[in-house]
Parts: structure tokens; sequence; C-alpha cells
């Protein structure tokens, strides 16, 4: 006997609901991952804590999920790129800034400098990109698993 069959009914919307309750448990324990680096991060030297991090459960976007870490003082960001002399990243209009100015406040003029601030400042303890580094390394790692 020779037949022939045609599926008429397809099984991709059980698919997709399966990949999708693994996409967002994968992005739950990344986000997870990310907020411990980032708390560990967030010491000073001295030990002090500078921030703690919350994560953002996985939700819908437009065209998938996205979940993340937020911190709970913005200071973190001061301390994630560093201050003054010590800053790690540039800073808009550096190469606009002049030595010394003249400034007029209420009639009277002076001349303004700016001062020196090499080996100034907080040192930056890179939480951000430490975060998102282990937070995107674990989501691979979960993804695969699953």
């Amino acid at each position: 006997m020779i037949t022939s069959t045609v599926q008429a009914h397809d099984q991709f919307g059980r698919v997709d609901a399966i990949l999708d309750q693994e996409l967002v448990r994968s992005l739950n324990i990344a986000a997870r991952a990310a907020a411990a680096v980032a708390e560990e991060r967030a010491r000073t030297a001295n030990g002090k804590q500078i921030s703690t991090f919350q994560t953002i459960a996985a939700h819908g976007t437009a065209n998938g999920y996205a979940s993340g870490v937020k911190g709970r003082n913005p200071l973190w960001r001061v301390y994630d790129k560093g201050t003054l002399g010590k800053r790690s990243a540039g800073l808009k209009g550096r190469n606009r800034r002049k030595g010394t100015w003249t400034v007029n406040r209420r009639g009277s003029e002076y001349q303004a400098h700016r001062r020196d601030t090499a080996g100034k400042g907080i040192a930056g303890l890179n939480i951000s990109n430490a975060a998102r580094t282990a937070g995107r390394k674990t989501l691979i790692a979960a993804i695969r698993r699953s």
C-alpha cells in the first residue's frame, strides 16, 4: 500500500512557547550573574559598598525579551570609570579645555585657572563592563544547556 499524508496542523506554537520559556529562564539567570559581579566590583579598596544592584526580570520587548541590572544608588556610575586624573574614559570636549579664562561675575572680572588633576581622583572600578560580560557569558551557557 502506498500512501501520502499532509500535515494540516503545525506545531510551531508549542515549540515557540517552550523556546520562550527557556529564553526567559536564561535571561533571568544571566541577570542574577551580572548583579552578583556588579555587587562584587562595587566595593572600594577599603571595603565600602558603593551601591547594591537589583535585577530587572526578563520582560517582553517589541521583538524579543530583555533583562538587566539596576543600581540602587546612581553614585556607582562615578566609580565605574573614575574621576579627575584617574578617569579611564574620555571626557566630552577634552580638547577644548583652557588653562585660564576670564570670568565676569557681578561686574568684577578675574582670571580662573584650571588646577592640575594628575594623580588625583577616584580610580575606575570597571563595574558595568565586567557585569555585562559575566551576564552574556552566563546567558550563552544557559542557552546552550537548554
